[in-house]
């Protein structure tokens, strides 16, 4: 495990496109199964619904924590993500628009507007919490940092066709895009 971790740490971009395809999403669960001493338990779940709502729920005993109806957006929520220390919760509806919000008061940190002409499909954070990576319908991919909300670097035009998801390692050394035609990439988290 600590070579495969060193491997990856080593690793500038690595296309995998050319000879392997992927059917459905990829998962972050085999870098927890890989290396779970990077990971914290984490606490809460945040889920959205087509009409704008946002909920927190508690992983302890899976009652509801916070109820967010239509407070972030007025249309549908295409995308959520969150930091890992639930610090932050990124939304973005079906027109592009994305915000950054204060888990523990439900106030919005920064409204960053359309970040891509294209709809978000894709969002994730590093574990570490310190980065927030988006991704359009057309495979652009930007990474901004979630502490000063400034953009750390747009990777441009990644994937053919929608980007789908997106998971980042347990060190937060370096991430990995999937896409709606089959494309995975690697790309090393730049800090």
């Amino acid at each position: 495990e600590e070579q495969t971790r060193k491997r990856m740490q080593n690793m500038d971009v690595q296309q995998f496109n050319s000879t392997t395809r992927y059917e459905g999403l990829a998962t972050s669960k085999p870098w927890m199964e890989l290396e779970p001493k990077f990971f914290e338990e984490p606490r809460f779940l945040f889920t959205s619904d087509s009409t704008g709502n946002v909920r927190q729920w508690s992983l302890r005993d899976s009652s509801m924590v916070a109820n967010f109806d239509k407070k972030f957006h007025n249309n549908t929520i295409y995308t959520i993500a969150s930091t890992r220390n639930s610090k932050y919760l990124f939304t973005s509806d079906q027109n592009g628009n994305v915000k950054q919000i204060l888990v523990g008061d439900g106030s919005i940190v920064k409204d960053f507007g359309k970040v891509f002409k294209a709809p978000i499909t894709a969002m994730g954070c590093s574990p570490d919490s310190r980065y927030v990576l988006i991704g359009d319908e057309n495979g652009h991919l930007v990474q901004y940092d979630c502490e000063t909300q400034k953009l750390v670097k747009s990777y441009g035009k990644v994937l053919p066709g929608a980007m789908l998801t997106m998971a980042v390692t347990p060190d937060s050394s370096c991430f990995f895009v999937a896409g709606s035609q089959g494309h995975v990439k690697q790309y090393n988290l730049t800090s």
